[in-house]
């Protein structure tokens, strides 16, 4: 009995440190220590930076209920229509809904996050020699 309570938590900080591992890799802009505080910005950033290793290491840990409960409370102007159809597919969530996006004119510096996405600002050229408006 002993054995096996010793046994399941050599295993539970092996599982740890296979997930500072890849909250490192998939977070590469905060500690993992403070990544994996967050367990729904980690598992969104796992479901779109994750190589194929990393999704099933962190599948095994959390379940996919949690990773549907990371999709239900998507953080925003991180997602691309791509993925997230891919894993509202994956985690029988269809159809899925409008990918979340941030908003100009919201703060969501207390998140991290400076301001939308490139793609949702409006586009302006630059002046470009050659390039006459009529």
């Amino acid at each position: 009995m002993a054995s096996e309570r010793a046994d399941l938590a050599g295993q539970g900080r092996a599982d740890l440190g296979a997930l500072s591992d890849v909250a490192r890799r998939v977070v590469w802009f905060r500690p993992p220590e403070e990544t994996l505080k967050d367990e729904t910005f980690f598992l969104n950033h796992v479901m779109i930076h994750g190589l194929a290793d990393d999704i099933v290491r962190t599948r095994r840990h959390f379940g996919d209920e949690a990773f549907r409960d990371a999709l239900r409370n998507a953080h925003p102007g991180i997602w691309d229509r791509r993925s997230w159809a891919f894993w509202h597919l994956v985690l029988d969530m269809n159809p899925p809904p409008p990918v979340p996006v941030r908003l100009s004119g919201v703060d969501e510096t207390l998140r991290g996050f400076g301001g939308p996405p490139r793609a949702a600002r409006p586009w302006k050229p630059a002046g470009l020699p050659g390039l006459r408006r009529p």
